[in-house]
């Protein structure tokens, strides 16, 4: 969201056009939404491994 979010104040940089075009469904402005699910899967993973410890 951040490097979208740069974009569209007009910061463009080769490396923020790079990570653009690698991302899935960048076309359709929905560049937070892979790195959102793998984030939201490793933390599920943490938390579950803490409440079977508790």
């Amino acid at each position: 969201g951040l490097i979208e979010s740069l974009e569209s104040l007009g910061i463009k940089n080769y490396y923020t056009n790079s990570i653009l075009e690698i991302l899935p469904f960048s076309d359709y402005g929905l560049t937070w939404l892979f790195p959102g699910l793998i984030g939201y899967i490793l933390f599920s993973f943490m938390f579950r491994k803490v409440e079977n410890k508790l």
